[in-house]
């Protein structure tokens, strides 16, 4: 380390020159990425974290670099910097082959562009260390390396807060699917409650927040190849949603069987389902309860080797064959004619916790054939009444969005379009109380029902008073798999 700072002291310029050789490509291959995929909103943390690993790399090699100089006794001066170019430039084609594959014109024409970025760098640095060796003789510090060291701390220090009121910054969009804290407001009678409420704002609001997340999460994805708790990356990409980690539901560990529902929870449920029936069943409306499938349950093939069934019955094998013992009410279940469908189309989006069109028309289609006993004239589509197009692009599920992964993931997106005009008339009505599952069921009920949609708010028995204020024919309770236990509620 003698030799570097030897090296820095008496070339300051050296090491800048080969540092912005070495990032330069880092941050162009991230410009690069967000024009492939149109996608800016990632794009400065991605640069951040460029210019960090960049540096950290550059640093490295510049070290090795000088034991390779010391070991052959080259003199260590201003002109060193030529040495370490001709030695460097293998290195740097290399970089620039990595990220762009380009061929040999493409590549001139990159290194004449970073010739002028370097250019331009260095022109800056020079005015900058200026100011930097004024403040230096005013502080009285040494060295270079000692003031920015001090400054360095003091902006990770204050940028945040700083960040929090003036928003230097572009404000990114947040990869959590939940309402952000909101300021709580002083008062003498709220003061024991007020720095718990003020922590909890605080730690949703502060400077900088949303950016540090997704430079942490590009580093664990990108460099230790690692993923976030509550994602997992499973094979050929597809990724899965550990809602436990994220307390939304119970997916992985239902999946191996680890969280059984106990004999009282089954009573609940059951008594919750033939209480509500018997109430519409009085009011003449029909009801249908739809439990939708976790990813997981459809394609457990793509889940990583690590994630092995411990019990191969999950909570929604216990509940509808609890329900089929003692229970007249049977809820719908639909995983037979996913996992069927599944070998002709793809039903689940690689990259989100939902599935497609096809898996929300394959919903609609178990539905009406539920119906059809009071709904005999009701036209059941099929997917030959559709063209069906499927297209292979960049993933933008809820899933990548956490990994701040926009277009990582290649992902298929399915595409439904009648053919025909849906000519049916004098609907019936029907309100969908659902979850987020139900965006892909609604444009194919809405061309059976006069519909209505409620999203429910995870109790089973709370929606009454809507459903008498509404009056429909036909009430369709959509619960996703991991929701289910609203049904005891």
């Amino acid at each position: 380390m003698k030799f570097l700072y030897k090296f820095f002291k008496e070339s300051p310029y050296g090491l800048l020159r080969l540092i912005g050789t070495v990032v330069t490509p880092f941050l162009i291959s991230q410009f690069q990425w967000a024009y492939r995929h149109g996608n800016y909103n990632d794009l400065l943390p991605r640069l951040l974290l460029g210019l960090f690993i960049g540096t950290i790399f550059s640093i490295c090699y510049f070290w090795l670099l000088i034991k390779i100089i010391s070991k052959f006794k080259l003199q260590i001066d201003s002109n060193s910097i030529k040495k370490i170019f001709v030695i460097h430039s293998p290195l740097y084609l290399l970089w620039v082959y990595h990220f762009y594959k380009f061929n040999i014109f493409k590549l001139a024409l990159n290194f004449v562009l970073i010739c002028f970025v370097i250019a331009g760098l260095i022109h800056i640095f020079k005015k900058f260390m200026f100011v930097l060796v004024g403040l230096s003789s005013l502080i009285k510090y040494s060295s270079y390396r000692q003031l920015i060291t001090v400054l360095m701390f003091l902006i990770m220090i204050f940028l945040p807060a700083v960040e929090q009121k003036v928003r230097l910054f572009p404000v990114l969009e947040s990869t959590e699917k939940r309402q952000m804290a909101s300021k709580p407001q002083f008062s003498w009678g709220t003061i024991a409650d007020f720095p718990k409420k003020y922590e909890i704002y605080f730690n949703d609001n502060f400077g900088l927040r949303d950016m540090l997340i997704k430079l942490n999460n590009l580093i664990k994805l990108e460099y230790l190849q690692t993923s976030l708790p509550h994602v997992i990356i499973g094979k050929e990409d597809w990724l899965f949603y550990d809602s436990e980690k994220k307390m939304d539901g119970i997916s992985i560990s239902d999946y191996r069987g680890l969280s059984p529902y106990t004999k009282q929870e089954l009573e609940k449920i059951k008594d919750n389902i033939e209480d509500q029936t018997r109430w519409l069943d009085e009011k003449g409306i029909k009801s249908i309860i739809l439990i939708c499938p976790n990813k997981e349950t459809i394609y457990p093939e793509f889940l990583p080797d690590t994630i092995k069934r411990v019990q191969n019955q999950t909570r929604l094998d216990q509940l509808t064959n609890y329900l089929e013992k003692n229970c007249s009410y049977q809820i719908l279940d639909i995983r037979k004619q996913l996992t069927e469908a599944k070998k002709s189309y793809p039903v689940y989006h690689k990259t989100d916790t939902h599935w497609n069109q096809i898996g929300g028309f394959i919903a609609y289609q178990e539905i009406m054939k539920q119906l059809s006993s009071v709904l005999p004239t009701r036209t059941i589509l099929s997917l030959s009444d559709y063209d069906i197009t499927i297209v292979n692009r960049g993933g933008e599920g809820d899933l990548a969005v956490m990994l701040s992964s926009r277009g990582k993931f290649q992902d298929h997106f399915v595409t439904l379009i009648p053919k025909n005009k849906n000519t049916q008339k004098n609907l019936s009505k029907a309100m969908l109380i659902h979850d987020s599952f139900a965006i892909e069921i609604r444009p194919f009920l809405e061309n059976s029902f006069n519909l209505v949609t409620y999203p429910h708010n995870g109790s089973f028995l709370s929606h009454l008073e809507l459903i008498e204020a509404e009056k429909p024919d036909f009430v369709i309770f959509e619960y996703v798999e991991r929701y289910q236990d609203a049904l005891g509620k």
